[in-house]
């Protein structure tokens, strides 16, 4: 038996195929700063397996476990830029929070697995901070730690941040 929680309404595992399933189980969240995020309602069992694959690789376990959901549309304030993924933190409007990866890169490894180690760096840093220099040394590190996997390169050496001294 499936459990609920857990019934994608984006994809469904049957032996080795993945079928799509067309549901209407959408919710539009909107942010306090009027960012609308409009995903499916119910949690992806893969994507959730993936966030506590790549928290225990990358990150010890460190991060809280926070849900993530497929988003069929993600607008992003205060320029209404289209996102592939975004953490929402909980504010005064939306309580708990998550985070939200674009449907249209459900089955595009690596894209869908970097997008979201990208958020889970979100996590680690906290939303106050944007891409500048500690969001970049954090996904460095979270990236070597993963041994470069998420990227696709099963045998890629392990980069250093050092000049070469040669």
């Amino acid at each position: 038996m499936v459990d609920p929680r857990f019934d994608s309404p984006h994809h469904a595992v049957l032996g080795r195929a993945t079928w799509l399933i067309q549901t209407n189980d959408l919710v539009e969240d909107v942010t306090e700063n009027g960012s609308r995020i409009r995903r499916f309602n119910r949690l992806d069992l893969h994507l959730n397996s993936c966030y506590a694959i790549l928290n225990k690789q990358c990150f010890n376990n460190a991060l809280p476990g926070i849900p993530v959901y497929w988003a069929e549309h993600i607008d992003i304030q205060p320029d209404h830029l289209h996102s592939n993924a975004v953490y929402v933190p909980g504010d005064s409007v939306i309580k708990d929070p998550y985070i939200a990866i674009d449907d249209c890169l459900a089955g595009k490894y690596p894209l869908d697995q970097l997008c979201l180690l990208h958020e889970m760096v979100h996590v680690r840093i906290g939303p106050e901070f944007d891409h500048g220099e500690v969001f970049i040394a954090e996904f460095k590190r979270a990236l070597d730690a993963n041994k470069w996997e998420v990227m696709g390169c099963i045998d890629a050496p392990r980069f250093s941040s050092a000049p070469n001294s040669g």
